[in-house]
């Protein structure tokens, strides 16, 4: 008994050998039947690398430098928050012997404070760096889509897929590096809005 993935693939060969490219335009002709005739039935099909085109495009890469000089300038300030509360812990330490019960508990629940806000400033840091990097990410989609539309309204394609939704393609149907192209033409760049804002 053959197996399934044998099976599969033997249909798959099947349909790719069924498929005809007429011409340059990737056409694909398949027939459909109308009551007493049969009428013919034109699709033209692209596929799109679209997790390709995000990750290569200009205006990605420029956000993703943008993001690490914001994460490195909030990293160097918290090191030196951190850094002045060591300090300040090692003082707590030495002061203990020094001071009153009540004293070094007021100045402990004081440093706790410092602690605690600390953190916070983390977490709101990285919630901050999140949210404007998934702001900049969402033009750079929104580009994208323009992008699509726009070949999809200037060469006639009827059915664009998403190359992770295909489980085999032809390499002529791949309209990546167009739509990437187009991207960089129209936005090569992205502002990323100052998270400390």
């Amino acid at each position: 008994m053959k197996s399934l993935s044998h099976l599969f693939s033997i249909a798959l060969i099947a349909v790719w050998a069924a498929l005809s490219f007429p011409h340059s335009s990737m056409a694909q002709e398949t027939t459909a039947s109308k009551d007493a005739g049969q009428a013919k039935v034109f699709i033209k099909v692209g596929i799109i690398d679209i997790v390709g085109v995000r990750t290569n495009s200009s205006a990605i890469k420029d956000i993703h430098k943008q993001i690490t000089k914001f994460r490195d300038n909030i990293q160097a300030t918290i090191q030196k928050e951190e850094k002045d509360l060591r300090k300040a812990n090692d003082e707590l330490a030495r002061q203990r012997t020094i001071l009153s019960p009540e004293a070094f508990n007021a100045e402990r629940v004081k440093f706790e404070k410092k602690l605690s806000a600390l953190q916070k400033r983390v977490q709101d840091s990285k919630q901050s760096l999140g949210r404007v990097q998934a702001e900049a990410t969402a033009k750079v989609d929104k580009a994208i889509l323009g992008a699509i539309q726009k070949i999809i309204e200037e060469d006639g394609y009827t059915l664009i897929l998403k190359k992770s939704s295909t489980i085999a393609n032809a390499q002529i149907l791949d309209l990546t590096a167009d739509i990437l192209k187009r991207l960089d033409k129209n936005l090569p760049a992205v502002k990323v809005s100052n998270p400390s804002k």
